[in-house]
C-alpha cells in the first residue's frame, strides 16, 4: 500500500464516547501517549459490556462502541488503564474513513493530492480489483507509476464535510467518483503514527524541513522545524515546496523584506522567510487552530518574535485582517505577497492581495493545477509583469512583480 500523511488537521470538536464502563483492578495508571504499550489483558467480553453500556449511554451506535473497545482491547490496554484514561478523558474519538473505488490509476495520484489538501488527515493508495481479478504486479522504479485502477482511502475528521469535499475534487480534477464508501472508525493513535511516518524532508539541497522530535540530517542546511499535526503544511506538498524554493533561490534578496503569507496554514513559508532574513512576516488564516500553529511553530524557530499571526473572515467581504495592525513596523504593503490557496479564492482576492504588494515587489500564488494558470494569470496580470510559472507534479507556482 502507498501511503502519505499529512499530519492531523485537528477537529475542534470531536464526538466522543464514554470509557467510564472499562474498568477492572489490574492496572493503575495509563498514559494516553503510549497506550498501545501498555501492560496485557482486557478480555474480549469485558470489551463487549462496557461497549453496549456506553452505547445505550450515548445513543451512538454499538456496532461502533464495540468496534472501538475491541479495538483498545487488542493493542493491550488493560481494563484498569482503560478505566483510568477514561477518569482523565472519559471519550474515544472517532475519525472518518472515506474510500474512493475504482478509480484509473493516472487520477489517483492527483485525487490523493487534492483530499490532502482539502483537508484529509492521510490518503492511502492500493490497488481497486474486482471480484475474481489476478493482482497486478507494479514494481517501484521511482516513476511513479500505480495500478491501473486503484482505491484511494481518505481519514478525516469526525466533523469534515466529505461530500462537499469529494465535488470540490471532482470540479478541480474533471473526474466522476462512481463509487464511494464512508464509515466511522476509532483514532487509532493517529498523532503517534504520523510521527513514525513522517520524516526530514529535503525540500532542495541546503533546505529541510524536520519534525521537532527528530535529529536534522544537515546541520549545516537551513532547518526548519515544524511541529506538523494542526493545520496544512508540513513542505510535502507541491504547492508548498514550490514556494519554499523560489524563497530559497531568492534568500540573499530577502533581507530585511517585509512578508505576507495570506491562508498561512502551518505557517512554513512565514517561518522560512524569517530564517532567511525577513525583517517581519503576517500569516492569516480562517482556522483558529492553524493561527495557533503558525505561533507556535514560530516559536519553536526562535523567530515568534517577528511573525504575527491573524485570524482572517473566510468571505472576501470580511475585513481586511492587515488593517488592524498596519504600522511602521508592520506596512499595509509588503515585498513578498505569497498566497498557497485555491483557484477560487485567488480570483476572489485579486484586489486584496494585489493591494498588499508594494511597486517592485513579488506576488506568489500557489494552490493552482497548471491547468488554471491562464485564467489565474489573466486575473493579475494588469497590474503584475514578468508573469511565469514553475510545476511540480501538475500543480504550479505562478509569480509576478509589481508593476
Amino acid at each position: 500500500m502507498l501511503t502519505r500523511q499529512l499530519g492531523l488537521r485537528a477537529s475542534k470538536r470531536w464526538p466522543f464516547l464514554s470509557l467510564k464502563n472499562l474498568q477492572s483492578s489490574q492496572l493503575t495508571t495509563v498514559s494516553t501517549s503510549n497506550m498501545p504499550k501498555v501492560a496485557t489483558g482486557v478480555k474480549r467480553r469485558c470489551a463487549n459490556q462496557a461497549a453496549a453500556s456506553t452505547a445505550a449511554e450515548s445513543g451512538t451506535p454499538a456496532s461502533f462502541v464495540l468496534s472501538a473497545a475491541r479495538e483498545l482491547a487488542d493493542a493491550g490496554v488493560s481494563a484498569a488503564g482503560l478505566a483510568t484514561y477514561a477518569e482523565k478523558a472519559s471519550r474515544i474519538p472517532f475519525l472518518l474513513r472515506c474510500q474512493i473505488l475504482d478509480i484509473s490509476g493516472d487520477n489517483a495520484n492527483p485525487l490523493a493530492d487534492c483530499l490532502l489538501s482539502f483537508g484529509a488527515l492521510s490518503v492511502s493508495t492500493e490497488e481497486y480489483k474486482a471480484p475474481g481479478q489476478p493482482e497486478q504486479e507494479v514494481f517501484q522504479d521511482g516513476s511513479g507509476r500505480t495500478w491501473d485502477r486503484c482505491t484511494v482511502t481518505g481519514l478525516f475528521s469526525s466533523e469534515h464535510d466529505i461530500a462537499q469535499t469529494l465535488q470540490i475534487v471532482q470540479d478541480v480534477l474533471n473526474i466522476t467518483v462512481t463509487q464511494h464508501q464512508i464509515e466511522e472508525v476509532p483514532d487509532q493513535e493517529w498523532v503517534n503514527a504520523m510521527k513514525d511516518s513522517y520524516q526530514p524532508t529535503e525540500v532542495c539541497k541546503g533546505l529541510w524541513i524536520v519534525p521537532d522530535w527528530c535529529e536534522s540530517p544537515d546541520p549545516n542546511a537551513l532547518n526548519i522545524r515544524m511541529a506538523p499535526g494542526l493545520a496544512f503544511g508540513t513542505g510535502e506538498h507541491s504547492t508548498t515546496r514550490l514556494c519554499l524554493q523560489w524563497l530559497f533561490d531568492r534568500r540573499d534578496k530577502i533581507q530585511s523584506a517585509h512578508v505576507i503569507d495570506y491562508g498561512t496554514g502551518s505557517g512554513v513559508l512565514a517561518v522560512a522567510a524569517l530564517l532567511m532574513g525577513a525583517a517581519s512576516a503576517v500569516g492569516t488564516d480562517v482556522d483558529p487552530l492553524a493561527v495557533k500553529a503558525a505561533k507556535d511553530n514560530a516559536a519553536l524557530n526562535s523567530v515568534g518574535d517577528r511573525l504575527v499571526a491573524l485570524q482572517c473572515s473566510p468571505s472576501v467581504q470580511g475585513d481586511d485582517p492587515v488593517a488592524c495592525i498596519a504600522s511602521s513596523q508592520q506596512p499595509m504593503q509588503f515585498d513578498i505577497c505569497i498566497a498557497n490557496i485555491l483557484r477560487g479564492p485567488l480570483l476572489d482576492l485579486q484586489p486584496r492581495l494585489t493591494a498588499y504588494v508594494k511597486p517592485g515587489g513579488h506576488l506568489l500564488l500557489s494552490g493552482i493545477l497548471v491547468s488554471q494558470v491562464a485564467k489565474v494569470q489573466d486575473a493579475y496580470q494588469g497590474n503584475f509583469a514578468d508573469m511565469q510559472y514553475k510545476e511540480e507534479n501538475s500543480w504550479a507556482l505562478l509569480t509576478g512583480v509589481k508593476q
